[in-house]
This record gives structure tokens, C-alpha cells and sequence, in this order.
């Protein structure tokens, strides 16, 4: 995320294509997890998935349906949260159209300092570009 866009590359599932996503309207940051986070009891209907264990961390898997009047990014979301401090390790969403992605923390460092060239994302050489 740079922004003003969100770059998916997926080098490993469409070589050759980058998808450039604008950022929500009045927003610079992206936050994977605020959509599980902010008013989830107002947005979703709440299930206990389970216990678990995320890279040896016990976690709380809950799984998230969105309400009829809810939002529409996806139509399930499994987020397992830390039972110690309450990170989201990990988050498996199915989109709409049925693509499930998994995203899996593994180094989560908080409030640290981030060089603004992190920010920047550069197109690879080749690469098709899709704006979405």
C-alpha cells in the first residue's frame, strides 16, 4: 500500500500481472485487520471456531459472517487472535466470488518506525498492470 493504491503481486499465482486497488475514500493507510476489529458485533454474525495454535501461540479461532446490511469485501472471514495479547495472527477470508486467501503473520512487530520507502511499490519489469 502506498497511499493512494494497494498493490497485489502474486507471482506464484498470476505471473506476469500486478492488480492496483485504490485505497478507500479518505484513507491513507491500509489495515487488514480493522475490518475484523471495528464494530464486529454491529457488522457480523460471531462463531467460536475453536482453539488452536498459530506458530506455537495458543489462539481463539472466529469465524465472522458478515449481516445482511454488513459489509461486502467478503463473505467469510476466520481470524484466529492471540489468547495472550489479542494480535490477529492469521485471517483466511472468502471473497465473494469464491477466491479464499489466507494471510499468515509471521513476524508482527508493533509501533515501530517504518522507512517511507517501504511504501513505495515498483512495478516489475514485464509486469500488466490491472486497475480494479
Amino acid at each position: 500500500a502506498d497511499g493512494t493504491s494497494l498493490w497485489l503481486y502474486l507471482p506464484t499465482s498470476t505471473p506476469g500481472q500486478v492488480i492496483k486497488r485504490p485505497v478507500a475514500e479518505g484513507g491513507a493507510k491500509v489495515d487488514l485487520t480493522r475490518a475484523f476489529l471495528a464494530d464486529p458485533f454491529t457488522k457480523y454474525d460471531l462463531a467460536d471456531g475453536r482453539a488452536a495454535t498459530v506458530d506455537g501461540r495458543p489462539v481463539r479461532v472466529v469465524v465472522l459472517t458478515p449481516k445482511p446490511d454488513g459489509p461486502r469485501e467478503f463473505s467469510k472471514a476466520t481470524v484466529w487472535i492471540d489468547d495472550a495479547d489479542g494480535y490477529v495472527r492469521q485471517f483466511e477470508v472468502v471473497e465473494p466470488n469464491g477466491v479464499t486467501r489466507r494471510v499468515h503473520l509471521t513476524s508482527l512487530r508493533v509501533n515501530v518506525p517504518v522507512d517511507d520507502a517501504a511504501f513505495n511499490f515498483a512495478v516489475p519489469k514485464g509486469a500488466r498492470v490491472v486497475a480494479r
